[in-house]
């Protein structure tokens, strides 16, 4: 009896340090779920499988290395999309989501709303191939969560792709988006390398290579390229 009342204080106490680890890590504006609660498909309590993928890969943001070029076109970009992002999220938060439909052609547009009343980022993961590219930048700006700023970029790609369809589905498609919309799009990439997203190095240096968006600098092409061929190994 004694034995099995120190194993449960030992498992409270543990909860407890996790709990406040945790509150420590979103106060300090890090992406450690998945250190936090493993994906394990023997649960049904367990986070879903795209979330783990998501959050899996992350470095924590003191691990990415600063390249003075990026960090001025954020800058830069802070201040030029201020007005354009608050109208994108207000739009979002009044709800002015349109019809979105599922692969099988179902209305989900509900369970959208849903996810965003209360930032469920496990139920963003799962339905995120689906979102508007405001519904993730919404994700990414009102809750901190990381790789919604990959998915404004690639949902923006493929909105691109769809105003294009002669168009390869590549990084190409970033000429084809409006001027905000190529803002949105680079600035997403940006936010998303700089906040653990190290595999963002590899696209953002394609743009620096071939002078798409940003001015041509094959020196930041070269140091981007050489930030991810050394990224640390995940195995």
């Amino acid at each position: 009896m004694k034995l099995l009342f120190f194993i449960l204080i030992q498992c409270c106490i543990l909860l407890v340090t996790s709990c406040s680890k945790q509150n420590e890590l979103k106060k300090e504006g890090r992406n450690c779920i998945h250190k936090i609660v493993p994906y394990d498909s023997r649960y049904e309590d367990s986070i879903s499988y795209e979330l783990w993928y998501a959050t899996a890969f992350l470095l924590s943001e003191s691990e990415i290395p600063q390249v003075e070029q990026i960090n001025e076109i954020e800058l830069s970009l802070n201040g030029k999309l201020h007005s354009f992002k608050d109208s994108l999220l207000n739009s979002v938060k009044e709800s002015e989501i349109p019809v979105v439909r599922d692969s099988n052609g179902n209305d989900i547009s509900s369970l959208i709303e849903n996810y965003l009343k209360n930032g469920d980022v496990n139920a963003y993961c799962k339905l995120s191939t689906y979102s508007p590219y405001p519904v993730s930048l919404y994700m990414a700006e009102v809750y901190h969560f990381t790789p919604a700023y990959s998915n404004t970029f690639y949902s923006l790609l493929v909105y691109s792709k769809m105003m294009n369809p002669s168009k390869n589905f590549n990084n190409d498609l970033l000429k084809y988006l409006r001027k905000k919309e190529q803002d949105i799009a680079i600035y997403c990439l940006i936010k998303s390398y700089k906040k653990g997203n190290i595999n963002e190095a590899q696209t953002l240096a394609y743009y620096f290579r071939e002078g798409i968006y940003f001015n041509k600098s094959i020196d930041t092409a070269n140091m981007l390229d050489s930030i991810y061929q050394n990224k640390p190994s995940f195995e």
